[in-house]
């Protein structure tokens, strides 16, 4: 045969069947267990990878500290979305009205409303509200395709304005 089964050599035929099948079952046990480790290891990537995401959307976010959190952004973004505007813009660009990209808007706009009056933020030390917030935004990121598929982010602090000059 022109591929190699496990345990083979190019050459070498396997003598008879015991051989063949005990060679598969160890290799059907290392691949079943290599699969297991692929797995962990994978989901152990994408954990320390949103960990990361999280802290960037904390230091990056405009809520942060105890500050109570507002939804204005998620209510305007829900608002214009089903603006007549927006729907006859893609009527003419996709043939229809869009109303995927409304229901994630209004999903948005639902958690940051749960968020606001489920938890209470007044002990500082104790900020759940934004960092729920912080950790959807930080999955979301890896929900879907985007530039660190490709590229890494950078660690680096923005330049003061004073220095841009």
């Amino acid at each position: 045969m022109f591929w190699k089964r496990r345990g083979e050599t190019a050459g070498q035929e396997p003598s008879d069947g015991t051989d063949t099948q005990a060679s598969a079952e160890t290799g059907g046990d290392r691949s079943v267990a290599k699969k297991q480790e692929d797995r962990t290891q994978a989901q152990h990537e994408r954990e320390s990878r949103i960990a990361q995401e999280v802290q960037f959307q904390r230091r990056n976010s405009q809520i942060s500290g105890n500050e109570p959190l507002s939804c204005l952004k998620s209510f305007d973004k829900l608002l214009g979305c089903y603006s007549v505007s927006n729907q006859i813009k893609s009527i003419y660009r996709f043939g229809n009205l869009d109303y995927d990209r409304c229901k994630l808007s209004f999903h948005d706009f639902r958690f940051c409303l749960n968020l606001k009056y489920n938890f209470d933020n007044s002990d500082p030390s104790n900020d759940q509200q934004s960092f729920h917030w912080n950790l959807r935004k930080a999955q979301n990121v890896f929900e879907r395709p985007n530039s660190q598929d490709v590229w890494d982010a950078r660690a680096v602090e923005p330049l003061e304005p004073s220095q841009l000059k």
